[in-house]
């Protein structure tokens, strides 16, 4: 084992991924902190933590280089990584202080929830707006910042925010449409959230099919809406 003594439920992703104790190894596709050495689940190593089993720094085969999806690697570079909580739990794991980590462990856990309802409220608000074409809603859906970026489809990047709410004042002039999502699968940090889903629309006799990524980002107390893509399928 990579850390001596890890209680496997303590094994936990910290970041972008969630925790990988028994029973939810592969809750998840991403993963930022956690990795495993000789079938074992570890902190992640680097230069400044060899795995203490194999004294690897973390670029070899067993211990490949982090990886966060291109979309989110920015964001998490900007403080969308490892909050409070995680590094007190990654503190806490180091010294072997398995009590301090399982109640540090319950209250990552009952945050991550209150993010992830937070970012799939913030997704709903957005397709409602969508479907009622409701501009003053779209307006108070999206991010304040001017990196807010859409992609329609078969539509180029549009950046800042009043380029963007001008598009979907474009789109949203064509009227209210039936909308709804499916193979909704989301994940939020406690900056952070991302969502993809398909959605389904109708508007008459008209109807589309379309992948769509949404990612969030906490502004205030809520969650807004800071990258919006779709392409058709």
């Amino acid at each position: 084992m990579c850390i001596p003594a890890m209680r496997p439920d303590l094994a936990i992703a910290v970041g972008a991924q969630v925790r990988m104790g028994p029973g939810n190894e592969d809750a998840l596709d991403l993963w930022q902190h956690g990795i495993r050495c000789n079938g074992e689940i570890t902190l992640l190593v680097s230069a400044d933590n060899p795995c203490r089993s194999c004294q690897c720094s973390g670029a070899t085969p067993s211990h490949p280089a982090p990886y966060l999806p291109t979309p989110l690697r920015a964001l998490h570079q900007e403080g969308g990584g490892l909050g409070p909580l995680e590094r007190e739990l990654d503190a806490a794991i180091l010294r072997e202080d398995y009590e301090q980590a399982a109640v540090l462990r319950d209250k990552l856990r009952e945050q991550r929830e209150g993010n992830l309802s937070g970012v799939l409220q913030a997704n709903a608000a957005f397709y409602k707006a969508f479907g009622d074409a409701d501009l003053p809603a779209m307006e108070a859906v999206w991010g304040k910042s001017e990196s807010v970026q859409v992609i329609h489809p078969v539509a180029g990047c549009i950046a800042g925010r009043d380029q963007v709410l001008s598009s979907w004042q474009l789109i949203l002039e064509g009227g209210a449409l039936d909308i709804t999502i499916h193979n909704v699968r989301a994940a939020a940090t406690d900056t952070i959230g991302w969502v993809t889903c398909l959605e389904a629309t109708k508007a008459g006799s008209r109807t589309g099919r379309v992948l769509a990524t949404n990612i969030f980002q906490r502004e205030g107390s809520g969650w807004k809406l800071v990258h919006h893509h779709g392409s058709i399928i």
